[in-house]
């Protein structure tokens, strides 16, 4: 249904074509509601949608486009405590005319297993307690003109989903792979057997690969022939960072490569980049989020159980400020009953000492 404002702004776009006084005529308006029209400023609800498209524009922006209108309804839940639908920024991106530039498609593919020599520890088991129980790696190719064909080893951590080591050269060989690892064990300092994950690349089943691997307590799994479902948190890396980079952009030489590649995984995907899976943070901030509240949560069912694990205010189903009552008010009990016994105390007076903590907890 036309209303009087839509027939106000096509007699305003057309004035220069015909005259005012013949278009109210035919529109049977009034020339003073037209110009009334022309006079009155935009409403409040008119500027905060104005102000929240410009954030939207802002926020997919600065993601280098990568954000699609899920992931920008969380930043401005988030950052700009904006409540807002998704429906709402789908509608605001569409008269914006933006979208984010990934674009997602399935191949399903058929295997047969297989494990041989190669065993599968993992077996698609991609949960975890804590950093430093799961690893995952894989290979990926990046085109340049200067050298054709260069090469991306990668490993992920599988609880915190940050990338802690990567290595980009020319060719494809053990040697490639080895120094990934090597990067991530200086990343994270490792005391203990990992689980670390691979397909079945010669490079992941050279000799010189499994001896080191086997030198520094790693115990390797290795997916089913033929069966990227097994490695899926890498290649879901995979697939981010050439959606999100690498099929948007051509690289000269291999140095503009690397240089792409080191802003894109440590300055863009472990510290800015948030995931869905680990409650909307980004890994670095996942992983330094040692006190982390249930305030963030709608329930605590809604919560990720590796969360509750972790969580230091959470101990064997226990909240800490649980445990911290039942310390402070046994630890009174003695005193306050030795007071009693002895006729210093009257037994009304007991509550008027476990009172006080309660409170104070």
């Amino acid at each position: 249904m036309i209303t009087d404002t839509d027939l106000f702004i096509f007699m305003d776009d057309n004035s220069d074509l015909f005259d005012i006084t013949k278009m109210c005529k035919v529109f049977n308006l009034t020339r003073s509601s037209f110009y009334n029209f022309l006079n009155m400023g935009p409403t409040t609800s008119e500027l905060k949608k104005q102000n929240i498209k410009e954030l939207i524009n802002k926020i997919w922006l600065d993601s280098f486009k990568r954000y699609g209108a899920p992931k920008i309804t969380i930043v401005l839940r988030k950052h700009y405590n904006i409540q807002i639908s998704q429906k709402t920024v789908q509608k605001y991106m569409k008269e914006l005319n933006i979208k984010s530039i990934i674009t997602k498609t399935y191949k399903p593919s058929k295997y047969k297993p297989d494990e041989g020599e190669f065993i599968n520890i993992l077996k698609r088991d991609f949960s975890t307690t804590t950093i430093n129980e799961k690893w995952v790696s894989d290979i990926t190719y990046v085109y340049t003109k200067e050298c054709g064909w260069c090469y991306l080893a990668t490993i992920l951590d599988l609880h915190s989903k940050r990338l802690i080591g990567w290595k980009f050269d020319k060719r494809m060989t053990s040697e490639l792979v080895q120094a990934a690892l090597e990067n991530a064990i200086q990343t994270r300092k490792l005391n203990k057997v990992i689980v670390l994950h691979s397909d079945r690349g010669r490079q992941y089943t050279a000799e010189v690969y499994r001896n080191y691997c086997s030198a520094n307590d790693f115990n390797l799994s290795y997916s089913e022939k033929g069966c990227p479902y097994d490695n899926a948190p890498m290649e879901s890396f995979n697939a981010i960072i050439k959606k999100e980079l690498i099929n948007h952009v051509i690289y000269n030489t291999f140095e503009d490569a690397k240089i792409s590649i080191f802003n894109f995984i440590e300055k863009w995907y472990n510290r800015e980049r948030i995931h869905g899976s680990i409650y909307n943070m980004t890994p670095i901030e996942f992983e330094q989020n040692e006190l982390y509240t249930f305030s963030e949560c709608d329930s605590i069912k809604k919560c990720p159980k590796n969360l509750l694990r972790s969580n230091p205010l959470y101990i064997n189903g226990l909240y800490f400020d649980t445990l911290l009552f039942s310390i402070i008010v046994f630890s009174t009990l003695p005193y306050a009953s030795y007071l009693y016994s002895t006729m210093l105390l009257p037994s009304s007076s007991l509550i008027f000492i476990i009172f006080p903590v309660i409170s104070f907890i």
